[in-house]
């Protein structure tokens, strides 16, 4: 009996000692990573907002319309907006950015028989095969003269081929969010398999904007190309889009004329793209089977509505607009191990919303970049959205040369080795298993011991009867 209770007490102590040894050593659970405080996450879904009064949506006759804020990409207004339709030479747009992009504007052009193989009807400048241009002066015959035997030398200078260049177009075009455009060839030249959507030719347009060369080339009424290597006479051409014209009845009086781009086969009907600037407002109007020249009054029909019902706001005047800073230093802290002092960003920036906004529909979002841009310190971007739509984009920076490591480079591990701290994962491991151990052992001995103890008491007991035997004999 009293084996068993000293037996009892000594595994109640082991347990004990096992019980307090994970309560300092515990073990780890990697969970899901949670979002610092002050940085949101999906913003969800909401209702339509009541935004006040606002002009009726316009009518138009163009079977397809859309209104885009270059700035945010803001869609202000679609009619089938996201249907494939025929682009015709609205893809010239695309074939000048990736000509920027790819080729050095004093290079020379090499027109071959391929590329002055033109369908009748199709525009062109009198460019012959053999025949030895600039690019920069096929630049301006592409966009002005919408110059057909331009675009396909282009398309052959720079990729090779029209079909390989149809293929880098729409690689670049995917680039840019235009997931449902195909592109077959350069000029836009009717093809089953070249098509595009309003939203996506609004992207393109988008893009279009952010180089000043082809803006440059895009405020010039009249451009004279000198004589060639096959020509000695000089051809004049002039810009196609009527709104570019401040004498031209469609000329678009209340902004400014950025750029554009004017189209037309069978095929597509008329397709027009304008760009315009006012109030510090750069809007988009993009239409596909519009009705010949009623093309600039739907478009200007767009940028009355757009000017008359956004406007931008500043950032320091949306109340409910607040970058928290901690939260995000916290996550830079996480996810990049840095510590920073601050976070840097344009606070006069301003964001694009209805001129009668409910602030209750204004979200907000932090996306951050996968990896850390050492050379700018950009650490991911400031989301403002109203119902759903971006409407401003704001980069988050930091400063590189202060900011900080958690823990020397040279002693990156997973929590820190300060005596302080308790034991991680491994450490907490081996003390529970070395305690188990210990336990079992134990546990076997008091075993054996236990087993001799009741050996040697038999052999006592044995000896006693043996004993009293021989006395009784006696």
């Amino acid at each position: 009996m009293f084996f068993r209770h000293r037996l009892t007490h000594f595994i109640s102590l082991c347990l004990a000692v096992l019980l307090l040894a994970t309560t300092l050593c515990p073990l780890t659970v990697l969970a899901e990573p949670t979002t610092p405080e002050g940085v949101t996450g999906d913003t969800g879904t909401s209702a339509e907002p009541n935004t006040g009064e606002m002009t009726p949506a316009p009518e138009l006759e163009s079977g397809v319309a859309l209104l885009m804020d270059a700035d945010s990409g803001m869609v202000l207004y679609e009619k089938n907006g996201y249907e494939k339709h025929y682009p015709a030479s609205l893809t010239k747009m695309m074939t000048a950015i990736l000509a920027v992009e790819y080729a050095d504007m004093t290079s020379s052009v090499t027109f071959s028989e391929t590329a002055v193989a033109l369908e009748y009807g199709a525009s062109h400048i009198g460019v012959t095969a053999g025949e030895v241009l600039s690019m920069n002066d096929c630049m301006y015959a592409l966009l002005l003269a919408s110059a057909n035997e331009c675009a396909n030398g282009i398309a052959e200078s720079i990729s090779g081929s029209i079909a390989a260049f149809g293929q880098l177009m729409t690689q670049r075009a995917a680039a840019l969010g235009a997931l449902n455009t195909n592109f077959t060839n350069p000029s836009g030249l009717h093809d089953d398999a070249h098509y595009t959507t309003a939203y996506d030719m609004a992207l393109i347009a988008r893009e279009f904007l952010n180089h000043s060369e082809l803006l440059e080339i895009e405020t010039v009424l009249d451009y004279t190309i000198g004589e060639t290597n096959l020509v000695d006479e000089t051809r004049t051409f002039q810009q196609k889009h009527n709104m570019a014209y401040s004498g031209n009845q469609y000329f678009y009086e209340d902004g400014t004329f950025l750029a554009g781009k004017t189209g037309y086969t069978d095929a597509s009907g008329t397709t027009l793209v304008t760009c315009v600037e006012k109030n510090d407002m750069r809007l988009i109007a993009v239409l596909f089977q519009a009705n010949g020249k009623h093309a600039y009054v739907d478009t200007s029909t767009l940028f009355n509505y757009g000017f008359e019902n956004y406007a931008n706001v500043a950032m320091n005047d949306l109340k409910s607009v607040y970058v928290d800073k901690q939260g995000i230093l916290a996550a830079v802290k996480s996810k990049f191990g840095l510590i920073a002092d601050d976070i840097h960003y344009d606070e006069t920036t301003a964001a694009l919303l209805p001129i009668d906004y409910n602030a209750a529909y204004i979200t907000t979002n932090t996306l951050f970049e996968e990896t850390l841009d050492e050379n700018s310190g950009l650490i991911g971007t400031f989301l403002i959205q109203y119902n759903r739509q971006i409407v401003q984009s704001i980069p988050l920076y930091i400063d590189i040369k202060d900011a900080k490591p958690v823990v020397p480079a040279n002693q990156i591990v997973t929590q820190n080795t300060t005596a302080k701290k308790s034991p991680g994962v491994p450490t907490a491991l081996i003390v529970v298993l070395v305690i188990v151990v210990i336990f079992g052992i134990c546990i076997g001995f008091l075993q054996a011991r236990a087993t001799r103890l009741r050996k040697q008491k038999l052999s006592h007991r044995r000896q006693q009867r043996s004993r009293m035997a021989v006395s009784y004999k006696k």
